[in-house]
């Protein structure tokens, strides 16, 4: 991608674009994982931070929850120590749900509870405020963005490939 003419923005670089509505460079792209698995800080860190670049990972928290496998084998999540190196680093960290749980399967309370037990996870192993959520699932409702809100969620990710036609206005939450 470097050789293509890309360029990698990082978090912070993305956040202040969205927060002051200001238009990204051309052929610009933040690398984002879903799930926090081990993988993230075993093979994508290592090529990409020695290349200056970072990311964003979206954290399941509970070691049963949904991953991919990785060469036939299920890989375990980030633990703790590889999540404070990383953000040392200058990664960032959301969080992805408890359980992988879609949220269109979720009561308003267990909206609630899964944001509430998941930023507590993480934010306790990044040491960060947690302020991104990515969607299990994809699906966006105004219960969920109502309860992101509710939790201190300021910024909601989704890896559908489309235009965001929900009602409310691009990057604002209800």
């Amino acid at each position: 991608l470097m050789g293509a003419g890309y360029s990698f923005m990082s978090p912070d670089d993305v956040f202040e674009h969205l927060e002051q509505q200001k238009e990204f460079p051309e052929k610009s792209l933040l690398l984002a994982f879903d799930d926090g698995c081990e993988s993230v800080a075993t093979l994508a860190a290592p090529r990409m931070t020695s290349r200056g670049i970072t990311g964003l990972v979206f954290q399941t928290t509970h070691e049963d929850a949904f991953v991919f496998h990785l060469e036939g084998n299920r890989q375990k999540r980030c633990s703790k120590e590889q999540i404070a190196e990383l953000v040392s680093r200058g990664w960032k960290w959301g969080v992805h749900s408890v359980m992988h749980t879609p949220p269109s399967t979720l009561s308003t309370e267990e909206l609630r509870t899964d944001f509430q037990q998941s930023i507590h996870w993480v934010s306790e192993a990044s040491e960060q405020t947690v302020e991104d959520y990515a969607i299990p699932g994809n699906f966006m409702s105004t219960p969920l963005l109502t309860a992101a809100k509710e939790a201190g969620i300021k910024r909601v990710w989704s890896a559908s490939p489309r235009l965001n036609t929900h009602p409310y206005q691009q990057q604002t939450l209800p």
